[in-house]
């Protein structure tokens, strides 16, 4: 007896150890932290944070608060994902760009890089939405072609489906067509050099949606018709989805690369004061109170875009922490892309349709508790799977092409 009390206990112990090998060896994820700035990893850290808070809050916070305790005392994380974005491109762009020849293989290039990074995850889990949707619903409302290729919301509204894709659709239009207009100044002025198509092309993608926000309600405004602006629902938040009045959010981070690039010592001098100053300008609600609505519609995005921009000065020179702090933040900025896929047009959909809504606000922490631990394995699990090996697949992807390029027919 006592023989076999200790067999089953041994047999037991290997099959618990055998689960925690098995569940490590699935659930690794290399960091590599010394190739990783933690600043921009505490940024994405808290952009998805934010972005994950507000979709939940709806369902399992706020019902049980009054509402003014839960608005508007944290700025919206897709800003700030769109700043560090154009920060982390602009870096690439003049680092491969600046010495060389802008010309089409080039940004080809680039191009192939962006698009490995993104596209693979968005297709796949726009697959699965699908999938779900017509399983659930019997029903794709909202769903055509155009998401396809992220013409969703190039100049009308987002629609329901798929809520999260209207920044994606931003990102992606950004990056296709900012290369193309800093092409355009170097044939327009090639004198002019690298430095300056590079300023003159922010500053082209800085203004022209600004100009559009303002022709867009300049008849209201010269008829003084500020009533019909509402009632024709643009609203403080109408261009807020709309890929071409978009556009300038990521051109901020690009001209906060270029800052940091061409005016180093200024970048570096300020960071303390900007990093004051942007912060009050993203935790607080300073708004144009003169025409507050239609400020918020033609400005709309600019104090958290500016407010992220003067952060980043201190954030991308902050690399050493203690390693109990950049660890779990460092993990969760790398599957951070895929929370947001996931999070909400998957977890959160799945979550609220089949789960009944929480009667206190037990069931209410728990449900919230239980979309945070599930939008986490799933992430980890689809960057670990499907993501990372796809992003792998660009260097060996740009190798190939390379040596195709350079051999000639006869030995292809």
């Amino acid at each position: 007896m006592i023989l076999l009390c200790e067999t089953l206990r041994d047999v037991a112990f290997l099959k618990s150890t055998w689960l925690k090998w098995v569940v490590m060896a699935i659930m690794k994820i290399e960091l590599n932290m010394e190739k990783r700035i933690f600043g921009l990893d505490l940024l994405r850290f808290v952009a998805i944070f934010l972005v994950m808070r507000v979709h939940a809050k709806e369902h399992y916070i706020t019902p049980f608060f009054k509402a003014s305790a839960t608005r508007f005392w944290y700025p919206d994380g897709v800003n700030l994902f769109f700043v560090l974005s154009g920060f982390l491109i602009g870096g690439i762009i003049i680092r491969d760009m600046s010495k060389q020849k802008i010309d089409f293989p080039m940004i080809r290039k680039f191009w192939r890089f962006r698009w490995f990074r993104t596209l693979p995850n968005y297709y796949l889990v726009l697959l699965l939405v699908l999938i779900y949707m017509q399983m659930a619903f019997h029903s794709t409302e909202g769903f055509d072609f155009s998401f396809f290729i992220f013409c969703q919301n190039l100049f009308t509204k987002h629609s329901e489906f798929f809520g999260v894709a209207w920044s994606l659709a931003v990102e992606e239009w950004f990056y296709l067509v900012y290369p193309l207009v800093l092409w355009g100044f170097s044939k327009a002025i090639p004198k002019a050099g690298f430095r300056n198509w590079m300023l003159l092309s922010i500053l082209f993608m800085l203004g022209y949606p600004l100009i559009a926000r303002v022709l867009n309600l300049l008849p209201h405004v010269l008829t003084l018709d500020y009533k019909a602006i509402l009632q024709e629902k643009i609203t403080p938040f109408f261009f807020r989805k709309i890929v071409f009045y978009r556009m300038d959010s990521i051109a901020f981070g690009i001209l906060a690369a270029y800052v940091m690039h061409y005016h180093a010592s200024i970048w570096h001098r300020v960071k303390y004061p900007a990093l004051m100053i942007g912060t009050i300008l993203l935790f607080t609600n300073i708004q144009f109170y003169f025409f507050v609505n239609l400020n918020l519609m033609i400005f709309y995005p600019y104090q958290e875009l500016m407010g992220t921009f003067l952060i980043l000065p201190f954030l991308s020179g902050l690399r050493k922490v203690p390693s109990f702090v950049s660890v779990p933040i460092t993990y969760v900025s790398m599957i951070s892309y895929a929370l947001y896929l996931l999070h909400f047009s998957l977890i959160l959909n799945v979550m609220v349709t089949f789960i009944d809504k929480p009667t206190n606000i037990r069931e209410a922490v728990f449900l919230h508790v239980l979309y945070y631990v599930i939008s986490f394995i799933l992430a980890h699990l689809l960057y670990k799977y499907f993501e990372k090996p796809m992003m792998d697949l660009r260097s060996w992807q740009g190798s190939l092409w390379q040596r195709i390029r350079t051999r000639s027919p006869a030995k292809i």
